[in-house]
């Protein structure tokens, strides 16, 4: 059972994706995918590609935010049929 204004589609990465090391690691960059089909049977797909480069334990804030999104067709992902 799903609650309402929630969704099942989510995943979280995190990954050095420019390059840039970040207090000796290679993990400074959060990668956040979510979507929550509509009644319209499209399926919005979010994307945010968060930058924690210059992020601290005192200001632990992203850098840079940079977001996509597009729908696809939500046919069948409910029951596994994509």
């Amino acid at each position: 059972m799903r609650l309402p204004g929630t969704t099942d589609f989510f995943d979280i990465a995190a990954d050095d994706l420019d390059g840039l090391a970040w207090n000796w690691e290679r993990r400074d960059e959060v990668v956040v995918a979510y979507a929550q089909a509509e009644a319209t049977n499209l399926l919005p797909v979010q994307i945010a590609v968060l930058d924690f480069i210059s992020a601290s334990e005192e200001a632990p804030t992203a850098l840079a935010v940079t977001t996509a999104s597009t729908a696809l067709p939500s046919m069948g992902l409910a029951s596994g049929m994509a």
